[in-house]
């Protein structure tokens, strides 16, 4: 779950998941859960995890979606859960209207291929209601934009760039997804793997889809694609300290580091044309600042992000409570 306050500059992130190893690998059953609290104007974001065995997840009832971790409660239309950060105390309590349908991203004909991991999006644009605890503060949540999205698999993809914008300054209505995956960096005989991208812009009363490419940087991703009508230039980008890192393990066993913010910034140039041999136009653009949710998968390390341990519930290293 992704919520976006972005009048505030602040964004609130939680991950319920369930870790069943595959047979012989060296890794221990759990349910855990995840959470990160963003704020432009606090210093660092606060992010910690709950590990609990497996015995703790409940799949609740068989007639519809409604599943527990320990106290925390992930459901058709809200989500709650709590957690502590030394002696302060973080929670949440939101609700919102599911949507109709998923949203899709991907080409059909790769939702079809028996890949070791799969993603979907139940709820790509809602609104939540509610409260967040944070540091003991209630604040209130009132129609706060923001996503829920699913994954599952055998084995995480070696390297996933993602970022999602839930409106822009020039147009509330449009909004952005663009993601560029692979599964794995290297083919059968060494060759290095292709990179699968895709970009997503709602805008109007209409949406831009287009297949591109990706390049990063240090806290930075940019896309780029093209239609026969459409070119799509899109850059996201975030403060290095406004990163948090988790490690991830999958059920093979390996582990991967994820980077993240959600009060990244973001700006799109977008050019339309008649037709494929007709000129350029004039470019549109769009932009949004502090509620972009930008992610970074890879087997290594990003320089200079901490990252909390596959077997850690937060960062160790020195607070304002002592080590954690």
């Amino acid at each position: 779950m992704v919520v976006f306050e972005p009048e505030e500059g602040r964004a609130y992130w939680f991950r319920y998941t369930i870790l069943a190893p595959l047979p012989g690998v060296a890794t221990t059953p759990a349910a855990t859960l995840w959470a990160a609290f963003f704020d432009l104007g606090r210093p660092e974001p606060v992010a910690f995890k709950r590990i609990l065995p497996l015995g703790a997840f409940d799949r609740g009832p068989r007639d519809r979606f409604s599943i527990g971790l320990g106290s925390a409660r992930l459901g058709h239309g809200h989500c709650s859960g709590e957690g502590t950060v030394g002696s302060r105390r973080y929670a949440w309590d939101l609700r919102f209207t599911p949507a109709g349908a998923p949203e899709r991203l991907e080409p059909p004909l790769l939702r079809l291929l028996p890949l070791p991991a799969h993603v979907t999006r139940p709820n790509a644009h809602v609104a939540f209601e509610g409260v967040v605890t944070v540091d003991g503060e209630q604040r209130p949540i009132a129609r706060a934009p923001g996503l829920q999205f699913h994954t599952w698999g055998t084995r995480l993809p070696e390297d996933i760039r993602w970022l999602r914008c839930p409106r822009f300054a020039e147009d509330e209505s449009a909004r952005l997804e663009a993601l560029s995956v692979r599964l794995a960096r290297r083919l059968l005989g060494g060759l290095p793997a292709p990179w699968l991208s895709a970009i997503s812009l709602h805008i109007g009363a209409g949406e831009i889809r287009s297949r591109g490419r990706a390049s990063d940087g240090a806290g930075e991703l940019a896309f780029h694609g093209e239609t026969w009508r459409h070119g799509i230039h899109v850059r996201a980008w975030c403060h290095p300290r406004m990163l948090t890192g988790y490690v991830y393990r999958d059920p093979h066993g390996r582990e991967h580091h994820v980077a993240q913010t959600d009060v990244g910034s973001c700006e799109v140039a977008i050019r339309s044309r008649l037709h494929p041999l007709a000129r350029w136009g004039d470019t549109r653009r769009l932009t949004n600042r502090g509620s972009t949710a930008i992610e970074f998968h890879a087997p290594e390390p990003l320089p200079g992000v901490r990252y909390i341990a596959w077997d850690a519930e937060r960062l160790r290293s020195l607070s304002r409570d002592g080590p954690e």
